[in-house]
């Protein structure tokens, strides 16, 4: 349950590489059933919890292939439980690949987001709960999960990687568009920085203490990521034109040796540019691998910030892969 570090900054966001190399169509995908012990922040006085004692399911499905040696496409759907009961289904992606030549690729479609240092799919997290930092750009899109429409183009030099992609308005705001910038650089085998910048107008801010999304505006992301035998530093700084200064991330992940566990520490801060208390978040992880097709995750979440006292959020996650 690791985020895997591609050489190109929008495969990279992705979970697998553009091109596949086979010609036939490649099935895979998850399910995530997540049981919530404890969820103070779902607190409601005089009623009831509506999130503690429950099981939620969701799960992926991906279909990728090539239509020629050198283009591909890729289709994934999330189904989930929605807010009536009802199953449901939604495209997290579905975009084509063209590998112009070594260095270079164009994308067209739908497609997660390569700003910000976090992965949208669950087998590649380090826990279960996504970061502020990805709440905040996943906030600003109007499409499903932290997922972009456009085009972009991707390409190597040496040890750097670049993206340019010109987008819908995040927000789907007619007659505007977002641009998309990022920069990486992997000056070794264990360390990655990245840098990266999208735009928005910010036409419909949402100004909220505890969700501070819909309208951050331009978003500017800084992250860095080192890895080393069994241990992984991520570090993150968002900065945006609207409704936050800054939200810092810090997270450090380490197996257990000679056990199939691992073990995730993350801190989170978000100031706000507004008259509201700072937003802090801990949260402390474990991870049981029990083998490849099936990891058991326990997570506990302790947050602080405007309207929210220290609450806790406990919770048991089983992500199973095919």
């Amino acid at each position: 349950m690791k985020k895997s570090m591609i050489a190109l900054a929008v495969a990279a966001a992705t979970s697998a590489p553009v091109m596949v190399q086979a010609a036939a169509p490649e099935v895979s995908g998850f399910a995530d059933i997540i049981f919530t012990l404890v969820d103070d922040t779902a607190n409601t006085p005089n009623s009831t919890n509506p999130a503690e004692g429950k099981f939620t399911a969701d799960g992926e499905i991906d279909f990728k292939g090539n239509l020629a040696d050198d283009v591909s496409v890729r289709v994934d759907l999330d189904v989930n439980i929605n807010a009536d009961n009802r199953d449901s289904a939604d495209i997290e992606q579905a975009f084509f690949g063209w590998k112009m030549n070594e260095d270079i690729t164009f994308l067209g479609g739908v497609f997660n987001n390569p700003v910000g240092w976090e992965a949208e799919d669950t087998p590649e997290m380090y826990q279960t709960s996504h970061s502020m930092n990805y709440n905040i750009l996943d906030g600003q899109t109007a499409l499903r999960g932290n997922n972009i429409a456009g085009v972009a183009v991707a390409g190597t030099v040496e040890k750097f990687t670049f993206t340019a992609a010109f987008l819908n308005d995040l927000q789907q705001t007619n007659e505007e568009n977002s641009l998309a910038l990022v920069a990486a650089f992997a000056p070794t085998e264990e360390l990655n920085l990245e840098a990266g910048i999208v735009t928005q107008d910010n036409d419909n801010p949402v100004r909220t203490a505890t969700n501070p999304n819909g309208g951050a505006g331009t978003v500017i992301d800084f992250n860095a990521t080192f890895s080393k035998d069994d241990i992984t530093i991520a570090g993150e700084l968002l900065l945006a034109s609207e409704i936050i200064d800054y939200s810092a991330m810090a997270m450090i992940n380490m197996a257990i040796p000679e056990t199939a566990m691992s073990a995730t520490v993350r801190g989170e801060l978000v100031s706000f540019d507004a008259d509201i208390d700072d937003l802090l978040a801990l949260t402390f992880a474990g991870l049981y691998t029990v083998n490849d097709a099936l990891g058991i995750v326990a997570e506990l979440k302790y947050i602080d910030g405007e309207d929210i006292d220290g609450d806790i959020q406990v919770v048991a996650e089983f992500v199973a892969s095919f």
